[in-house]
Formats: C-alpha cells, sequence, structure tokens
C-alpha cells in the first residue's frame, strides 16, 4: 500500500481533495498521484513476476503428462490432480480481474 508523511503525520488516502484538505497545493498534489501510480505499477509488475513462478513451479507436471501420454508410459500424475493443476493456473491467471489492490491478493494454494 503506498503511503506518505506530510506534516509528520502518515497517511495513504491520495485522492485530491483529500490532499487539499491538508494544504498541499495543485503540485505536490500531482506529483504525489504519480508517485502513487508509479508504485502502484510497480506492485502489478512484481505481482506478475511471482504469479509467473508460482505457475512455472507447477505447469511442468503437465508437460510431464503430455510426454508420457506420448510415450506410453504411466502416467505419474492422475486425471484428477491434473485437473486441479489446471484449476490452480486458471485460478493464478484470474487474479487481476477479482483483485483491485496488490495488497488484497489471496494467492490460491498449490495442489
Amino acid at each position: 500500500m503506498f503511503s506518505f508523511i506530510y506534516n509528520g503525520q502518515h497517511y495513504a488516502n491520495t485522492d485530491a481533495k483529500f490532499l487539499a484538505s491538508l494544504g498541499m497545493d495543485e503540485e505536490a498534489i500531482e506529483s504525489l498521484q504519480r508517485d502513487a501510480g508509479d508504485y502502484d505499477r510497480q506492485q502489478w509488475r512484481r505481482f506478475d513476476e511471482v504469479r509467473a513462478a508460482k505457475i512455472m513451479a507447477v505447469e511442468w507436471r503437465i508437460h510431464r503428462m503430455y510426454r508420457e501420454d506420448q510415450l506410453g508410459l504411466k502416467r505419474t500424475d492422475d486425471d484428477a490432480m491434473i485437473q486441479k493443476i489446471h484449476e490452480y493456473i486458471q485460478a493464478l491467471a484470474d487474479l487481476p480481474q477479482q483483485f483491485h489492490s496488490v495488497d488484497d491478493i489471496e494467492w490460491p494454494q498449490v495442489p
């Protein structure tokens, strides 16, 4: 969560009206809101990196399943587990649409 200190007080609200009520001028408000936007974009980039790592950490199991099928080998993971892995990956993919802030994200559990 983006926060800032103004006149010795700690705040997180970056609404222009609120900032003006604190006594900030228009230039300071614009600068602070730009910093908040930059922080938010940085947090979402970090989220994307973590999510990609979580997907890669389980995706190999699906590739193994396809390889085992192609080679006529017995599958290491049964159909139910492969389904859970697909659901987990989809849940990770759907996270940005479910949360407005990175701070609110609840990561799904690995099957």
